[in-house]
């Protein structure tokens, strides 16, 4: 059963909270639509052990007829093997569900109940699949005759191969091994207003192990699709926009976090209405804000050629070698530093690059085998790699940092040395929350500085120029991208929390 308060579907669950879904929970059945009305996607995983009344089936009905998005989940053996009754509802959107376990003896992912699935039916939720994992599946039978409805269309997403069998329950017994090719795995139904989708497995939401779990094959990008179609506003609802298209697309994720701050705080409503603005904003401008960024292009290149010609000049090999290496590892860094900064390998690179810029001086002092021992450091499929202890203090507008932490254990730790620089800034959000600036630090351009402090620091003492400067700034500050990633997990953690003690009738978790 697909419960995801269960650690086995952690994944899944942080997809849920992360797209910004509004989550709410019915465990004591219902009698009305009202306790349905709020949602618009209402998710059956595959339930065990339980019957659906006449009652809660009319119910469900009736929600999608009326424009709801149902998502249908089962599992092996379907109704017989899970002892409950979904055919019983879904009869009414044209399938049911077999009594049957699925096999596949060519295509098969480590065993061939864990079926490989490449034979797709055109549409927005199958776009651009390599292949799907579906692991001891029952499978669905389409009734063509309901069809005859003209407000109902129903059609297979997903079929298995020509080389596909399977151990069927015929009533008294298992039948076992009987042809089945080409078995609909998957199916969508148009009913009136709403939309129906059914799935054979619960095991591809789990993340108990990416051979045929969440991350198998193209089984994430399958259910992100689906949540996006199924959520798409219906024309038919009240209030919704006629012109609204729901879509997915990859985001920067420390963008995502910057935006989802901004809507907890409430400036804004939710994070569709950001981007439409920003999209709305570009469109409005967009020959200006273009022939700008071709300007910076053009000024970024122009520099970089005059670097280069610069460096040819210089009539000692071993001395231009060093020049060049040191033009390379700054390109790097720059590189780096525009994107999303969040595993060990990342910050070795920059450090690597420091070591490098610096002579060495600058890039030892952060232990990466301590780090990849650390509790708080995910595995390959985790969203959040560092985390970071934020401790910053204030005083009359000014902001002293007094260490850098990598986790809230404390597992990396700084000290600093008595000559700490004080940085003077309009506000505190004028500087980073994690930076630590003494002589081991880099002093931004961008970060006012007190007028009697020298513009160049000393580095063991070796002094660095203001383009020194500049350079590390942009290398800190991807670092401190990376220990804020945590800021986006610790709220995951507070709304599967508060997802846990909601009750039938209180407000979904947002």
């Amino acid at each position: 059963m697909l419960t995801i308060e269960s650690p086995s579907y952690a994944d899944f669950t942080q997809f849920l909270f992360g797209s910004s879904f509004s989550l709410g929970k019915i465990q004591a059945g219902f009698s009305g639509i009202d306790k349905l009305e709020k949602y618009r996607m209402v998710v059956i995983g595959g339930p065990r052990e339980s019957q659906f009344s006449e009652v809660e089936i009319k119910v469900l009905v009736e929600f999608v007829k009326k424009g709801g998005s149902l998502l249908i989940v089962h599992d092996e053996g379907g109704d017989y093997g899970a002892n409950t009754n979904l055919s019983a509802l879904t009869h009414h959107f044209g399938f049911e569900f077999s009594n049957n376990i699925v096999f596949d003896s060519m295509n098969f992912q480590g065993k061939q109940t864990r079926v490989i699935v490449k034979d797709f039916e055109a549409h927005p939720t199958t776009r651009n699949l390599d292949g799907i994992v579906q692991s001891s599946a029952c499978s669905i039978k389409i009734n063509k005759i309901i069809e005859a409805d003209e407000n109902i269309h129903i059609f297979p997403l997903a079929r298995s191969s020509i080389n596909a069998f399977h151990t069927q329950w015929d009533g008294e017994e298992w039948v076992k091994e009987v042809d089945a090719p080409r078995s609909v795995l998957a199916s969508c139904t148009h009913f009136y207003n709403g939309r129906v989708i059914a799935l054979c497995t619960v095991s591809m939401f789990s993340s108990l192990s990416s051979a045929y779990g969440y991350f198998a094959l193209s089984n994430q990008d399958f259910l992100t699709s689906i949540f996006t179609w199924l959520l798409e506003p219906p024309e038919s609802v009240k209030g919704l926009s006629r012109d609204e298209k729901l879509i997915n697309i990859p985001l920067n994720y420390n963008l995502f976090v910057w935006l989802e701050k901004l809507v907890q705080e409430k400036a804004w409503d939710n994070i569709g209405d950001i981007v439409n603005f920003a999209v709305k904003f570009f469109k409005d401008d967009y020959v200006n804000i273009m022939l700008m960024g071709e300007e910076r292009r053009k000024r970024l290149k122009a520099e970089r050629k005059k670097q280069l010609i610069d460096l040819q000049k210089i009539a000692d090999g071993t001395e231009r070698k060093r020049q060049t290496k040191l033009l390379e590892n700054e390109s790097k860094i720059l590189n780096l530093g525009g994107y999303e900064v969040d595993t060990v390998r990342e910050l070795e690179d920059i450090m690597s690059s420091l070591r490098d810029i610096t002579g060495g001086e600058v890039g030892n002092d952060i232990n990466f085998n301590e780090l990849k021992k650390s509790p708080q450091t995910p595995n390959k499929n985790d969203s959040v790699s560092l985390s970071s202890n934020k401790e910053k203090k204030q005083k009359e507008n000014c902001l002293e940092f007094n260490q850098l932490a990598l986790d809230d254990d404390k597992i990396l730790k700084k000290q600093l040395s008595s000559n700490t620089l004080s940085v003077s800034c309009e506000e505190p959000g004028d500087v980073p929350q994690n930076t630590v600036i003494n002589e081991q630090n880099m002093i931004s351009d961008d970060i006012p500085i007190e007028k009697n402090t020298r513009r160049s620091t000393l580095i063991s003492g070796k002094e660095v120029s203001p383009k020194m400067h500049s350079l590390k700034a942009r290398a800190d500050a991807a670092l401190d991208a990376a220990m804020k990633s945590l800021d986006s997990f610790d709220e995951f953690t507070k709304k599967l929390d508060a997802f846990k003690t909601l009750k039938d009738d209180d407000d979904p978790v947002k």
